[in-house]
């Protein structure tokens, strides 16, 4: 028996469309969020949350997982893209916790990998947000 196997055109074809309707490529998935690849897996595969599946030269998220995480964050965000919606650094939202002005809302992952959330709806942050300008809206 040969270690390489040949695949037929047509099976190959087939699992691509397969994947392409079950699968999302790790920079879309990134980039539907608004956040690079870097803190995609940060905030979301070295947490536990969603499993990154490899396939040959590509790295790939499930579409359903993609739809959870989409639900996640359009209400909370990490404190770097809060940050980075408001025009601030990524210390903003722990220092307004810290000063009991902001808590979070969820933890993702446990150790020194976790990820806090926080709300994106928060009043305190309103004060912070640039004049003129509207939270970036999350493409489909």
């Amino acid at each position: 028996m040969s270690r390489h196997q040949v695949f037929s055109r047509d099976a190959v074809l087939s699992l691509k469309q397969q994947l392409g309707r079950n699968y999302v490529l790790l920079s879309e998935a990134a980039r539907k969020l608004g956040q690079t690849e870097a803190q995609f897996r940060k905030t979301w595969i070295t947490t536990g949350i969603v499993q990154c599946h490899s396939y040959p030269g590509q790295k790939l998220i499930h579409c359903q997982d993609l739809d959870r995480i989409r639900a996640i964050w359009s209400e909370a965000g990490s404190a770097s893209s809060i940050g980075d919606d408001l025009k601030r650094r990524r210390w903003l939202c722990p220092n307004l916790t810290k000063m009991g002005q902001l808590s979070e809302v969820t933890q993702l992952g446990t150790g020194p990998q976790k990820v806090r959330l926080y709300p994106r709806s928060a009043p305190v942050l309103q004060h912070y947000a640039p004049t003129g300008s509207a939270r970036p809206v999350l493409t489909p």
